[in-house]
């Protein structure tokens, strides 16, 4: 989710197809504007199941990364649209393909970091041609459709919380949905942790102190706790795959994350929706995400957001 002229904007797949949603308050994503801007032709490369759309202004023009697959789960890869009319909503989508990744590896979960000289992207995905553990990779890219030199490896499942896999299952387990989150002096990857249709999916954290090297991975340092995980008192599951966005004047920070409303077995994803609250930072500038809030509570709106 993120603000631009006026709006809320929210990008959602039913895995069928591409679909942008906008809202001029964060409540009225009860009942939004929405158009589908992008279905996918039938027998190519990236026809079938579509997630993950993630959209990010890039030199003035649109981008949007999303996974896709042609039926098999293993040729799962990160294509893109592009959208140069500067009008995200109504404008043109263009197809452009599937991002040159190096090496060309199984791939989800696509996000841009930039460090202030250059423009990185982060994924989900496997180390060779086997689903046993999903890593986060990082790679400079040259232009949006392409990387520069190979794929840096910064964060495996290692801790307890990491590494519950499909439930009856050894595997896999689970590193996915990075997404940036800036602070005056450090950048962050907030990321998911265990597998989705587990009762422990929850957000961990990377960072890197601003002026190193991202393709360095002795850089990052990796957070031992989840940040963000279930309440079973609020009635919230499984909560994961977020995005960041500042209030309308700036002076607050949100999360929006997707969560399962009952309790396990998690059968697929459809029991799931969009979620959102407020946050602060530490004196470490670490967030403090506190609780996923329970469905009904009544919340201030974001600040400003009467001057959209």
């Amino acid at each position: 989710m993120f603000i631009h002229d006026g709006y809320y904007y929210l990008a959602a797949t039913t895995r069928k197809n591409i679909t942008i949603y906008r809202s001029k308050t964060l409540e009225g994503f009860s009942n939004p504007e929405s158009k589908t801007i992008w279905s996918p032709e039938e027998g190519k490369p990236n026809s079938r199941d579509i997630w993950a759309p993630e959209i990010h202004n890039i030199g003035g023009k649109w981008f949007l990364y999303y996974t896709a697959t042609d039926g098999k789960p293993e040729n799962r890869r990160i294509f893109l649209l592009e959208n140069d009319s500067g009008d995200l909503f109504n404008g043109k989508w263009e197809e452009k393909g599937r991002v040159i990744m190096n090496p060309d590896k199984w791939a989800i979960d696509a996000t841009i970091v930039n460090d202030g000289e250059n423009l990185y992207i982060a994924w989900s995905g496997w180390e060779g041609d086997v689903d046993e553990a999903q890593n986060i990779y990082i790679g400079k890219l040259k232009s949006p459709y392409e990387m520069e030199g190979e794929r840096v490896l910064i964060s495996v499942p290692e801790y307890e919380w990491e590494c519950h896999p499909v439930p009856g299952q050894d595997y896999p387990t689970v590193n996915e949905g990075p997404i940036a989150l800036y602070t005056e002096n450090y950048i962050s990857i907030v990321y998911s942790a265990s597998h989705y249709t587990s009762d422990h999916y929850c957000l961990g954290i990377l960072r890197i102190k601003r002026g190193k090297d991202l393709l360095n991975p002795a850089n990052w340092e990796k957070h031992d706790k989840p940040i963000f995980e279930k309440s079973y008192e609020n009635g919230v599951f499984s909560p994961g795959h977020n995005s960041f966005f500042k209030s309308p004047d700036g002076k607050e920070d949100w999360i929006v994350y997707h969560a399962f409303l009952a309790p396990p077995p998690f059968k697929n994803t459809l029991g799931r929706c969009a979620m959102a609250k407020s946050f602060i930072f530490d004196e470490n500038e670490m967030p403090v995400l506190g609780k996923p809030l329970k469905v009904g509570l009544r919340v201030k709106a974001p600040s400003g957001e009467e001057n959209l």
